[in-house]
């Protein structure tokens, strides 16, 4: 599988993991050393996780407006747009980022090293 096509389908599963609340399916695809930074809070790869698996909303519908894939030999960098529409008890809401992605190519799969997001207005 082309890398840039391997990174796309990456970044779908991670999308899917994180809207079902699939912590363990998730952890798959992420480095050990990761972190997100997000809304000026920097969190780990553990308290993502946990956060993925205690959310309390659900997922109405999620997709990429835009995504870019460019490949620097073992790095990667995915950026785009994403929009997220959830449910959180009777309250529902459309949440549109930005993000930046930094995947690490290791023991041939990519995993997703930083997350770089911000909520647009």
């Amino acid at each position: 599988m082309e890398a840039k096509e391997a990174l796309l389908d990456a970044s779908n599963l991670i999308l899917r993991a994180i809207c079902s609340h699939d912590a363990a399916a998730l952890s798959e695809h992420l480095a050990p050393d990761f972190w997100l930074l997000g809304s000026g809070a920097r969190q780990d790869r553990d308290g993502f996780l946990e956060a993925v698996r205690t959310g309390d909303f659900l997922t109405l519908g999620a997709s990429f407006e835009t995504i870019d894939v460019e490949v620097l030999g073992d790095t990667a960098v995915v950026a785009g747009v994403q929009r997220v529409e959830v449910q959180v008890g009777s309250e529902r809401a459309v949440s549109r980022s930005v993000f930046t992605d930094v995947f690490v190519l290791q023991g041939g799969l990519w995993l997703l090293r930083v997350v770089r997001s911000l909520e647009l207005a």
